[in-house]
Parts: C-alpha cells; sequence; structure tokens
C-alpha cells in the first residue's frame, strides 16, 4: 500500500488542539516524502447540505471534488489523513477507499458506529491500544492497527532557560490533581502552581503566585511555559470523572510525551494495568500518586532533584513523530496477511 499525500482540514480546523496534530502532519511529511493537500473545502461540502443530499443515496456515494470528481488514483495508492475522532457519516471525505485514517481520540461510544464509518477504508491506525484490541474479534479487526502518539524530535532538546514554575498542568484538567496540587501550594510557601482553565475555545491561564496571565496560545509559548516548569502533572483521560467522556478508554496522551521532552519531572495519574500505558512504559517515567500524601512525596523530591534525563530519553525512545512515521511505513509495506497480524 503507497501513500501520496497527506491530506489536512487546517483550513477548517482552527481549535488550539489542532496544532499538535498540524505538527504531526508537518512532520509525517517530512519524514515519508509526502506532500500535504487542504481538504478542508471537501469535507466541509461532506458536513453540509451536499453530504447530507449524499448519504440518502443508495451506497452512500462519496463526495465529489471541486471538479465534481473524484481523485484518481494509482492502484494501491492512497492518501493518510489525521482525524481527532471518527467521523459521524460514512461520507466524510476522510474515510473513503482511497484514505488511510489515524484517529486519535477514540471513545466508547464511537464503537458501535465504527464497522459502518469505517467500512471502506483500507486500514485504519488508533493511538490507543485498547481500541485495537476491542476490534480484535470485529469485522474490522484485520484492518485495524496500532500507532503510539508522538512528540516532534525538533522539541526534544535540552532546557537552558531557569525553572520558575514548581507545578504546571496543561490541557485537560484532572480534578484531584488540580486539587492536590493547589493544597500543595498552601502547604508550602514559596511553591507554585500554573494551570489552564480550557472550558473555553483558548486556554485562559493562571498562576497561584501571579494570577490570570496574557498567553498568546501560540505553540511556541506553550513550550516556553512547559520548559520553564519543574513538575508536570499528567493523567489519563478516563479516570477521575472523565469516565464519562471516554467510557473509561484511557490512551497515552501527548501530553506525557511533550512533558518529558521538556525535562520535566512528570508526576500523575493514569492506570497502571492500562494496555496503553504498559505497552509505553509510561510508570518508567512518571510517578503516579494514589493519595494526597503520595502527591506531596513525590513533588517534593522532584521540585529539589534535576530532571532524570536518562529515564526520559528511554521513555521517548520510539516516540518521536519520524520514528513513529516510519513505524506506518513499514506496517502498510507489509503483506496484507502481516498487516492484519
Amino acid at each position: 500500500m503507497t501513500l501520496k499525500e497527506i491530506w489536512t482540514l487546517r483550513r477548517l480546523e482552527h481549535q488550539v488542539f489542532r496544532q499538535i496534530v498540524e505538527e504531526w502532519e508537518d512532520d509525517f511529511g517530512a519524514e515519508l516524502s509526502l506532500p500535504l493537500r487542504d481538504v478542508s473545502a471537501h469535507e466541509n461540502r461532506a458536513n453540509g447540505r451536499f453530504g447530507a443530499f449524499v448519504r440518502r443515496l443508495p451506497n452512500a456515494l462519496a463526495p465529489c471534488d471541486d471538479g465534481g470528481r473524484l481523485p484518481r488514483r494509482g492502484e494501491g495508492d492512497r492518501s493518510l489523513a489525521f482525524l481527532l475522532w471518527p467521523p459521524e457519516h460514512r461520507s466524510s471525505y476522510c474515510v473513503q477507499p482511497d484514505v488511510v485514517p489515524v484517529v486519535i481520540d477514540f471513545w466508547r461510544k464511537h464503537f458501535a458506529p465504527a464497522e459502518r464509518i469505517f467500512a471502506r477504508s483500507p486500514a485504519v491506525f488508533v493511538t490507543n491500544r485498547e481500541i485495537q484490541l476491542a476490534f480484535a474479534d470485529t469485522s474490522l479487526g484485520a484492518r485495524v492497527h496500532y500507532l503510539p502518539l508522538s512528540v516532534s524530535a525538533r522539541h526534544v532538546r535540552p532546557v537552558l532557560a531557569p525553572r520558575t514554575v514548581d507545578l504546571i498542568q496543561v490541557g485537560r484538567q484532572n480534578s484531584k490533581l488540580h486539587r492536590w496540587a493547589l493544597d500543595y501550594v498552601g502547604l508550602r510557601p514559596g511553591a507554585n502552581y500554573l494551570y489552564a482553565d480550557t472550558s473555553g475555545t483558548w486556554p485562559r491561564w493562571t498562576a497561584t503566585d501571579r494570577g490570570p496571565l496574557e498567553v498568546d496560545n501560540s505553540r511556541e509559548s506553550y513550550w516556553a511555559l512547559l520548559r520553564s516548569s519543574r513538575v508536570s502533572l499528567v493523567s489519563a483521560p478516563g479516570i477521575d470523572g472523565g469516565e464519562t467522556r471516554t467510557g473509561g478508554l484511557n490512551p497515552v496522551t501527548p501530553r506525557f510525551y511533550e512533558s518529558a521532552a521538556a525535562r520535566c519531572h512528570l508526576v500523575g495519574r493514569f492506570p497502571r494495568d492500562g494496555a496503553d500505558f504498559l505497552a509505553n512504559r509510561v510508570a518508567s517515567a512518571c510517578r503516579h500518586a494514589d493519595s494526597f500524601e503520595e502527591f506531596v512525596e513525590a513533588v517534593d523530591r522532584a521540585r529539589h532533584a534535576p530532571p532524570p534525563v536518562a529515564a526520559l530519553d528511554a521513555f521517548l525512545s520510539g516516540h518521536t513523530s519520524a520514528e513513529v512515521a516510519r513505524a506506518l511505513r513499514t506496517a502498510l509495506a507489509a503483506p496484507s496477511s502481516a498487516l492484519a497480524a
């Protein structure tokens, strides 16, 4: 199976969490020598009135391109597309017979329609080992493959800036870690905690010692904050109240890899027996806290110790975007029987 290009929706989707997807698209494109093609207009049409009309036709015909034609390809040629979550319908431009999707957020609610949505996909890559195992005995089983998340190698480098933040929690907020961090800074005079409220379109940052911060929400500012922090609080998305959203599924999120690349100490909460956390050796780099007492002990130790660079590098091995892109290429080059294994 040969890839010819990477499809992107960057003109259609502008959420802050799309920024890391665009990094993956750029890195995969560079490593695999694939051009990017923006299909935002096509996907917008598939989700609009045209798509609604198409979905009423027999066999749910695929949407057309701007010239009214489906792209003409050579035998076996495919496009790669990173999807934040599975599409709601089969007329999405990214679940057609000539597209290989990489699905990032795949939750329990997506299981039931998945066999219908991805019926024509030649292969589907999921970023949580739990999902691959769940589909093993279904009609999709032979076409569902695992691809771990990653961090761009451009971010893996020594940190020379001073560490002025003791605790940071970025992205989705774990309520238990947030409460423990606030209690910790009350327990340890001089300690500070930086966190983001992600309930709106853009994160709003607050520091316990400075109050609300003006941050431009660029990737550059994000990495500057992460590199200025000693301890990064990380967590699985399907615990401590997240079960409702994910259905109890727990992938290793990009924050684990980003925090390791920023040379932070990692303290967090995750299912130590979770399939994705075992597969990616998270416990080797992240201290798990079951109680506030364990949290205090872990943070006290981390605040006064240099970053465990050797452990962080070992954890990141195989998880730069270029390495994961090569793994995807190897999987797609395998014979059908090996690809289905």
